[in-house]
């Protein structure tokens, strides 16, 4: 019956994040996936099938049930969100470029408080030695934190490297006023 199904969902959404919040990450995936599948459209499922995923290393499972909450454009949590989400799953399957990119859709859907994606953005480009646009993330960090010392010594020792000296001793001045000693 109508009824049957609504509890075999509930039920196995209750039973995934309860081994969710134990560490049974299998018992968990199995349940959730469960729940999932017999509601595609239960978001806080999708969401919970998806942290299962990441924990468990499959990534690509992760990106899939969370471009599949993004689809439904019904949710609490803000595209943006999500969207970092997906890339720092990406960027754990090592594709950079595609996390990367979504870091990029983040920062044009997402507000300008939020830095989790150039922080993300920061460190791809200097991995990649791609020091100019990791000078752009810094900045842009800073915009937002700009008591963040360690940032603005990082962005100093870049501006730096890029022998851009006079910014680089602005940046080195303002980081030392933080914290004189």
């Amino acid at each position: 019956t109508f009824f049957a199904m609504i509890e075999a969902y509930a039920q196995h959404y209750k039973l995934g994040v309860s081994h969710l919040g134990r560490q049974e990450i299998g018992l968990a995936r199995k349940h959730l996936k469960a729940a999932v599948d017999a509601k595609p459209a239960y978001v806080a499922a999708r969401l919970a099938l998806a942290a299962a995923c990441d924990l468990m290393a499959q990534h690509g499972d992760a990106v899939e049930q969370i471009d599949a909450v993004i689809g439904m454009g019904t949710t609490e949590a803000s595209r943006a969100a999500l969207t970092c989400a997906a890339g720092f799953c990406l960027e754990r399957l090592g594709n950079y470029g595609a996390a990367a990119f979504r870091y990029e859709q983040a920062l044009a859907e997402g507000s300008a408080e939020d830095v989790f994606a150039h922080y993300r953005l920061a460190a791809i480009y200097l991995a990649h030695n791609e020091l100019e646009k990791a000078v752009e993330h810094h900045e842009a960090i800073l915009e937002v934190e700009p008591q963040e010392q360690a940032v603005r010594t990082s962005l100093a020792h870049l501006l730096q490297i890029l022998g851009r000296h006079k910014e680089a001793v602005w940046e080195y001045e303002k980081a030392l006023c933080m914290e004189p000693d």
